[in-house]
């Protein structure tokens, strides 16, 4: 009763968060949009985010290299950093909206892709108390309904279930847990 899943590991480290980018970007690809990696690797890199969060959005544009997203493409998931995620799924979801989806292309995808954010969204806020577990249920009912809605059922892994249990654990516990202050540790020690 006691047990509670971390919600950075969950979305964000080879999480749902990175499957779902992958997806779209897969999928935008495979609709024409050849240079999708590319053109999001533009727009992060030209980004000017705050001095207190990160100054380095060169590093950020990195992610989208072709290198990078080789090794992307060879583990079916977006690979990066979980602050590199966090850091960008705001600036790509207004991509997304205003160019994609404004287009019409791979309007399912695209779709599943935003309302993953909103549920990042609500978790970056549950640490200051304002989320209340009904508003965190219907973000990942309405995210997993697009994820179905796009074709992705076969690519739902086990932390798409741990969703569900984030939305349990907050009506529970009133928070959820995350990781971030031992990750930071456990690479001071490495």
């Amino acid at each position: 009763s006691q047990y509670a899943h971390d919600w950075m590991h969950t979305m964000v480290v080879n999480g749902v968060w990175n499957t779902v980018m992958y997806l779209m970007l897969t999928a935008l690809i495979s609709n024409k949009v050849r240079d999708a990696p590319a053109q999001l690797g533009v727009l992060v890199g030209l980004w000017t985010l705050p001095g207190r969060v990160s100054g380095n959005t060169a590093a950020l544009a990195d992610v989208f290299s072709a290198p990078r997203w080789k090794s992307s493409s060879k583990g079916r998931h977006l690979k990066c950093t979980a602050s590199e995620a966090i850091s960008m799924y705001g600036i790509i979801k207004v991509f997304v909206v205003a160019v994609f989806l404004r287009a019409g292309e791979c309007v399912a995808e695209c779709n599943a892709y935003v309302f993953a954010c909103d549920v990042l969204d609500l978790l970056v806020q549950a640490a200051q108390g304002t989320i209340r577990g009904e508003k965190l249920r219907d973000a990942v009912g309405n995210f997993l309904r697009a994820c179905l809605a796009a074709n992705w059922r076969q690519f739902l892994h086990p932390k798409f279930h741990w969703m569900l249990h984030l939305v349990i654990e907050l009506v529970r516990f009133g928070l959820l847990l995350t990781c971030w202050v031992h990750e930071r540790k456990h690479r001071m020690v490495k």
